[in-house]
């Protein structure tokens, strides 16, 4: 105990390689740069979040044949239309959210779809999170991210990791297990 200037024991050398990758890792889950304006209308869009009622399609709840999915109350007597006590409520601008958080992922990076590592290149790793395209395949999508990871920009759907095998699993070679 000689006022904190002892010495560190040496590091293995793989201790010491889990150490370097560590920075890269911890940056591919860091929070966006955001103003404290911005953080605080996260805050408030998550609170409002809760207070948001779940609108319903009239007569949802009664025919099965009629789902859930919203779609506006157009008859005539339409007690919903009305807004009549204890019928659901219609949407209003009031429920919206601050506009400087619309469109925000809960993260609160900006959203970019990629397509390809040309598209990737164009990504602000600071603010924005690249959204891989749905029509990308299992290779160029695992390019993608190991770019991504080379560029500390983080991808909010990277999808399940390829190419590793299940522990125990033993390919079998025939489809059905028949006779």
């Amino acid at each position: 105990m000689n006022g904190g200037n002892e010495e560190k024991p040496k590091p293995e050398e793989g201790e010491e390689a889990a150490e370097a990758v560590k920075p890269v890792e911890e940056r591919l889950h860091r929070k966006p740069e955001l103003t404290p304006v911005k953080t605080r209308l996260l805050n408030v869009r998550k609170r409002l979040q809760k207070r948001k009622p779940k609108f319903r399609r009239q007569e949802s709840w009664r025919y099965k044949r009629v789902e859930e999915s919203w779609r506006k109350p157009r008859g005539g007597t339409s007690k919903m239309r009305l807004q009549l006590k204890g019928w659901p409520p219609l949407p209003k601008t009031g429920y919206g959210k601050p506009r400087a958080v619309r469109g925000l992922h809960p993260s609160g990076y900006e959203e970019v779809i990629v397509h390809n590592l040309e598209d990737l290149e164009k990504v602000d790793g600071r603010t924005q999170a690249a959204r891989i395209a749905q029509a990308v395949g299992a290779r160029k999508r695992s390019r993608i991210v190991e770019r991504a990871r080379d560029l500390q920009i983080v991808v909010v759907n990277p999808g399940p990791e390829r190419g590793k095998e299940v522990a125990g699993a033993e390919p079998t070679g025939e489809r059905g297990g028949g006779k």
